[in-house]
């Protein structure tokens, strides 16, 4: 918690805290429920910050600095867990005054509220945790299991994931399937073949000058570029052969240029997004990632029918201090580690980094509490249910809930001029594939067969013409009788 100004304390416990609540300078300790009425009863409540639905903000305070000079600050509780806890108490003519417990290093089953309400310096314990055997193999704690399971995810930076982006070189090889490539290659060697013998033929039917290695050379970049010299293309003068062979062969250029010019730039833009690694736990067993997350976490993992789960709890390591768990996995980013983190605490991750991901979702429901009691207490904490359970059949509880979810989002993404989507961890999209399948032969259509047809017809016709040629040449030349004289 952070020390602000005075003017603002009012605001804030208006949007986030329990806008009934005091704070109390002389039992440092902020009031909520029955604060005025005679009988009241004080209970203490020891709580920590969990951000949304516990959260805390200590304002600078001239009465408590008066009264308390160590410590001129009043702290204003809020979330909905603190608003639920107002509710209940002012229903059951309670006192409930909140306060944070002490870290200092002791705990009970991983949490100092645990140990202070164990200890009696709390009638309650006001924190979200996994009810494990742990906590519960004691039989000194009653608790009042939340109106949902928790969910646990495993999450990974982004510095981990396989980018499959594609060069341009890469993109254009890529264009077609292998076999389609080869049937191209043959379909262009037979047309520049015929169309240089068609040309070479139109040549010698009509005694026409001309370099064959110039023909060689013109007729391939005529098909590539669908640009043909004037001698080349010209009708006037030209065998049929040549006239079906010089259309085909514009047409296919054409066609698999357009191709191209489509194809490229889809396949730039429409890449394939990134992939982890692993996908299943069996995966994550199998590779050299550490995996983190807290004792509860690996506790329950580890008691899991599940087997792979079972696994992935021996595995566990445990975070050695809860409150900079999220820190350090702002900070860690070259380490190959991968960590344990449930859904309801992503809001908390985004307040320190953008860029983790959800490489499995739903790993693991566990159930946990907000509200633990002393065995003693078993009036307070039946009496307390009974007040939470109606809160949540009548709909109060998930309503506050997505209230505070909506205001949090956007108080914590507004001023970054972030979206939550583009911050919160998510799963990643599904493989594309438009834009990011080769071409097969189904694709290519009548276009192409019409184009093969038409070759083949050009082909015959060469070939055809050049058979008449040569038999031409053969027959004696007949001299008439001018010519004899």
């Amino acid at each position: 918690m952070s020390a602000g100004n005075t003017m603002y304390a009012a605001e804030w416990k208006e949007i986030w805290g329990a806008s009934g609540g005091e704070y109390n300078c002389t039992t440092i300790t902020f009031d909520v429920g029955s604060l005025h009425s005679t009988g009241a009863r004080d209970v203490f409540v020891a709580t920590n910050l969990q951000e949304v639905y516990i959260m805390g903000q200590a304002f600078e305070n001239n009465l408590c600095a008066r009264i308390k000079p160590e410590h001129p600050f009043e702290t204003v509780w809020g979330g909905v867990w603190v608003l639920t806890l107002m509710n209940i108490c002012r229903n059951l003519n309670l006192r409930c005054k909140i306060y944070q417990a002490e870290e200092n290093g002791n705990s009970i089953g991983d949490s100092v509220v645990l140990r202070d309400l164990l200890a009696g310096s709390a009638d309650i314990g006001m924190t979200p945790l996994l009810i494990t055997n742990t906590r519960m193999q004691s039989n000194n704690f009653s608790v009042i299991s939340a109106p949902e399971h928790s969910r646990y995810s495993l999450l990974m930076h982004r510095n981990f994931l396989s980018n499959h982006e594609l060069t341009r070189d890469q993109v254009f090889l890529a264009t077609f399937e292998p076999h389609v490539w080869v049937l191209l290659l043959l379909l262009l060697s037979l047309s520049c073949a015929t169309l240089i013998m068609a040309t070479k033929l139109r040549r010698l039917y009509y005694e026409r000058d001309g370099s064959w290695r110039r023909i060689v050379l013109d007729v391939p970049m005529g098909l590539l570029t669908t640009s043909f010299p004037g001698d080349v293309i010209t009708i006037r003068e030209t065998l049929p052969s040549t006239v079906c062979l010089i259309v085909t062969s514009l047409l296919f250029s054409v066609l698999l240029t357009n191709t191209f010019t489509a194809r490229i730039p889809l396949q730039l833009t429409a890449t394939d997004p990134p992939t982890p690694p692993f996908t299943i736990i069996s995966q994550v067993l199998q590779s050299d990632f550490k995996v983190y997350g807290s004792a509860a976490v690996r506790e329950t993992f580890m008691a899991s029918k599940d087997s792979d789960v079972r696994l992935l709890g021996e595995r566990t390591i445990e975070s050695p201090n809860s409150l900079t768990f999220y820190t350090d996995m702002a900070n860690n980013t070259e380490e190959r580690a991968v960590y344990l983190v449930r859904r309801e605490n992503y809001a908390t991750l985004a307040n320190f980094s953008c860029d983790y991901v959800e490489v499995i979702s739903g790993l693991s429901e566990a159930l946990s509490s907000v509200f633990w009691f002393r065995k003693q207490d078993n009036q307070l904490a039946t009496d307390f249910k009974r007040r939470f359970l109606r809160s949540i059949q009548n709909g109060k509880i998930r309503q506050d809930i997505g209230y505070y979810d909506k205001q949090y989002l956007a108080a914590l993404f507004r001023p970054r001029n972030i979206q939550p989507e583009k911050c919160l961890p998510r799963p990643l999209p599904v493989k594309a594939t438009i834009g990011r399948r080769a071409l097969r032969m189904p694709d290519m259509g009548l276009p192409f067969i019409g184009l093969i047809v038409a070759g083949a017809v050009g082909c015959f016709l060469t070939i055809f013409e050049r058979v008449s040629f040569n038999r031409s040449l053969n027959k004696p030349k007949r001299i008439s009788p001018l010519e004899r004289l």
